[in-house]
């Protein structure tokens, strides 16, 4: 049993975001038993409490990293590497196979029992790549202290060693949107209708006038559907939505020009980093076997960044199961995210009482530990969440998440704005965090490393700046000046929207 020790909370991981049970469950089993079958070791304990639409994940910082290095030191031989990377492709090839099936289905038509049976083995597949897909975050933690055991790095140089040399799936789909547009703009009275038309017309006038565009944008919806996302609701995006984000490109008034020096940015700033690296490590005389760990590192990034874009799709289909749950037993949708796996059945008959989704709205935990679950409701899931951490507040949060929209990794101290008057109050190197930037905020953009916002979208005027800037930006974490405060170090890992708290102030 863990018990709170309130001098000692930043030893705990705690992982904060929108969230409901539903959506997170897989993931969360699939660090304890599942992690262990795979790889000899578990995360840790793995507990989750719910309330106010958040979850808390909270895990033992010393065992992450303890069962990372061991974890490491096994990945370290090629033969034994190659053959979990393999296990990992079949998995998620498994995975894709479902997908397909589930696009395809036709829900009305199935008995509970073929319902019920789809979705026991569409969990067992998404169980199995989640029990290997979690081991990223442990390898990058015991990559980076089997480092530190040897060299005492600054921060400066640890962000060089883990800089990710991949291209990330958003700046991919950014590059891909952009070509669209040079397109457009190779047909000037077709790129004025795309500025002046709505994205519906714009949308009605190329499926009969210009098959091919429309092919191009109906192929790149299908392809990022599920940019948006979380762990909290999906959104099936269209050729519409895209359409709308080409629009906002060509309002900025690109040019053929313009798409290519961006995408060739792109290219150098990844080329930069792999020089950076191979400096840094002759600079320090590493040996075969640390060059080795910045590799798992830099791989292990990117493995973390195909894992969210395919944990983003999965939650898709995840949520048309928990939709069809809900129709087949009658109950409200808000109360089936707060369902688990197990509980299908019992739901889909009628035999669920429902007021214990009502306690769960309340206050939920789902308590992974080594001999089972653990479930808590309503009162006792609070005292227990309280217990562990004291009555924690969101300056007690470690570690929380938004969406990528400019990809980088810096750490820095926070200046939080919340009003225009404090705009002048912005230090050179210094990471903005407030809620959403407007014009106004273009002199402190330009001051800062890093930007963290409340809200936006991929086309929002924080994303735009940050990628002519060329500076890290994470959008959409709706807590972000909950969190922070003018002084706190934090750590801003864009190409997985995550900001990690160093130390608050």
């Amino acid at each position: 049993m863990w018990v709170n020790n309130m001098s000692n909370l930043d030893k705990y991981f705690i992982w904060e975001r929108p969230c409901f049970p539903g959506f997170v469950y897989i993931a969360a089993e699939a660090c304890v038993i599942p992690h262990i079958k795979y790889f000899g070791r578990p995360w840790d304990n793995t507990l989750c409490f719910f309330s106010n639409g958040l979850i808390r994940g909270i895990w033992r910082k010393e065992k992450m990293v303890e069962n990372g290095i061991y974890i490491t030191k096994n990945f370290l031989d090629p033969a034994y590497y190659q053959s979990k990377i393999k296990d990992y492709r079949q998995f998620t090839d498994n995975l894709f196979v479902w997908f397909e099936k589930l696009d395809n289905i036709n829900w009305q038509s199935l008995s509970d029992e073929e319902f019920l049976s789809a979705h026991r083995d569409y969990n067992r597949d998404f169980l199995a790549w989640w029990g290997f897909a979690q081991v990223s975050d442990l390898l990058g933690m015991g990559a980076e202290a089997l480092l530190k055991e040897k060299y005492n790095l600054p921060n400066d140089q640890m962000s060089v060693l883990t800089a990710m040399t991949y291209k990330s799936y958003t700046t991919a789909q950014e590059e891909e949107i952009l070509l669209i547009v040079e397109k457009i703009l190779a047909k000037p009275e077709l790129a004025k209708m795309f500025k002046e038309k709505s994205a519906a017309a714009v949308v009605k006038y190329i499926t009969n006038n210009e098959p091919d565009l429309g092919k191009s944008l109906t192929n790149h919806a299908q392809k990022y559907f599920w940019m948006l996302n979380s762990y909290s609701e999906t959104k099936k995006l269209d050729a519409e939505y895209f359409v709308d984000v080409a629009q906002e490109l060509l309002r900025q008034d690109l040019t053929p020009a313009s798409i290519q020096k961006i995408i060739t940015t792109n290219a150098c700033r990844l080329g930069d980093y792999k020089i950076q690296i191979t400096e840094l490590e002759q600079k320090l005389n590493f040996s075969a076997e640390e060059k080795k760990l910045v590799e798992f590192i830099d791989y292990f990034t990117y493995f973390q960044d195909e894992r969210k874009a395919i944990s983003l799709r999965a939650n898709y289909y995840t949520d048309l199961f928990i939709k069809e749950v809900a129709r087949r037993g009658h109950l409200s949708y808000d109360l089936a995210k707060f369902l688990m796996p197990q509980e299908y059945e019992s739901a889909v008959r009628g035999e669920f009482p429902l007021e214990r989704c009502a306690q769960r709205k309340k206050h939920f935990g789902m308590l992974f530990w080594k001999t089972g679950l653990e479930v808590l409701e309503g009162e006792e899931s609070k005292r227990r969440e309280e217990e562990i951490l004291g009555t924690l507040d969101e300056k007690n949060i470690s570690e929380f998440e938004g969406v990528r929209a400019m990809g980088g990794r810096v750490t820095g101290r926070v200046r939080k704005i919340m009003q225009l008057s404090e705009l002048s109050s912005m230090q050179d190197g210094e990471i903005l965090v407030t809620t959403m930037t407007s014009p106004d905020f273009i002199t402190a953009m330009k001051k800062a490393v890093a930007v963290v916002t409340d809200q936006g979208g991929v086309t929002c005027h924080a994303a735009v700046i940050a990628r002519e800037l060329g500076i890290p930006c994470v959008i959409g974490t709706q807590i972000a000046t909950r969190v922070l405060d003018t002084g706190d170090e934090v750590e801003v890992r864009a190409n997985h929207g995550i900001i990690h708290i160093i130390n608050k102030n």
